[in-house]
């Protein structure tokens, strides 16, 4: 999967949690209060969700979680499911959420 933006340290978005925060494009929502309107419109991603694993191997004993956010995640469903599946497989206890 790739990934339109990336967030490497967030201590806001996952609940009392250290997390990294990446951002997929695409949306096929018109909220009017979306925080996140510039990744409406489906871009083709530029970061590679290996680099994102590196970071994660890098920093695991800092980071508590990833959070999944958009756009709406859920538009890339098969990569989506399978970059979850590494994460989980790679990292057991790490936190995964999708928003």
């Amino acid at each position: 999967m790739k990934f339109t933006g990336w967030q490497r340290v967030s201590l806001v978005d996952y609940p009392e949690k250290i997390s990294t925060v990446v951002f997929s494009s695409g949306c096929n929502m018109y909220c009017t209060y979306c925080h996140n309107y510039e990744l409406k419109i489906m871009k083709e991603g530029t970061i590679d969700e290996g680099e994102i694993i590196n970071y994660i191997r890098e920093k695991k004993k800092v980071l508590d979680g990833i959070v999944i956010t958009g756009g709406e995640p859920s538009l890339h469903m098969n990569e989506l499911i399978k970059f979850i599946k590494k994460i989980k497989k790679e990292f057991p206890s790490f936190s995964i959420k999708v928003d």
